[in-house]
């Protein structure tokens, strides 16, 4: 690639990342690769390399915000850990 390319191959893009064709393969049917990011011609893609890097960063960055999200939800609160104690505390 000489970075005037608009689009790119399947395997240029692979390239790019550091994975298989058939990974970037199974990403667009997956849709961590959103449609509007390449341009299929029957079985031919060709990527817009720059909306593809945005849409994975900007996937990887809702995934560690949901990552949080999730921690957030299995904390205990001190009602939780009041409740607890006090059913448990028999003796």
């Amino acid at each position: 690639m000489t970075g005037n390319e608009k689009y790119v191959s399947t395997a240029a893009l692979a390239a790019h990342f550091g994975v298989s064709a058939a990974t970037i393969i199974t990403m667009v049917r997956s849709g961590d690769i959103p449609a509007g990011t390449y341009t299929r011609m029957g079985r031919v893609f060709r990527f817009d390399l720059n909306s593809v890097e945005s849409a994975l960063l900007a996937r990887t960055q809702v995934s560690s915000e949901d990552k949080q999200t999730e921690l957030d939800f299995n904390q205990t609160s001190e009602n939780e850990t009041e409740q607890y104690e006090t059913e448990n505390d028999n003796g």
